[in-house]
């Protein structure tokens, strides 16, 4: 198209997605650490409202399929990220929780510790849950993915 960039941009945005539902998080730590960089000269780079900033523009392409609700109140708490599948589309719901100078683990943990995947229980049989990770002293990203079963 004659876009260019902002074409580009949206492709990127749904690579970044396809490979979240695929599960690759090598794809998306380096996706998330490129848009990130690329944002990083009009922002202050180290705070979590930034890496917020920086998920909701890497995912919009997901705005097609999904709700995307930041804050979204569910179990104890609010998981950071959540997008809720559109009515007419088969797609997972998805969480993705942020942490800043912890670790993608601690942020998958704290989508289990706080039942953030309640909000999602009735209606559909799995979610993916996403922890995204920014460490601040060597402005490097870590990623963990799991794709979730709802059933109990």
């Amino acid at each position: 198209s004659d876009w260019g960039y902002a074409s580009q941009a949206l492709q990127d945005s749904r690579n970044l997605l396809r490979a979240t539902w695929d599960g690759k998080e090598d794809v998306v730590t380096k996706m998330v650490e490129s848009i990130h960089d690329q944002l990083s000269s009009f922002m202050s780079y180290n705070q979590e409202s930034d890496l917020t900033l920086v998920i909701s523009l890497a995912y919009y392409a997901a705005r097609e399929y999904y709700h995307v609700k930041r804050e979204f109140p569910s179990g104890k708490g609010c998981a950071d990220v959540a997008f809720v599948p559109r009515k007419g589309y088969d797609v997972t719901p998805m969480i993705i929780e942020l942490k800043w100078d912890k670790g993608s683990d601690d942020a998958v943990a704290q989508i289990y510790k706080k039942k953030y995947l309640d909000a999602f229980r009735s209606e559909y049989k799995e979610a993916i849950v996403c922890g995204i990770n920014y460490s601040a002293s060597n402005k490097e990203h870590t990623c963990r993915i799991e794709r979730v079963s709802l059933l109990s």
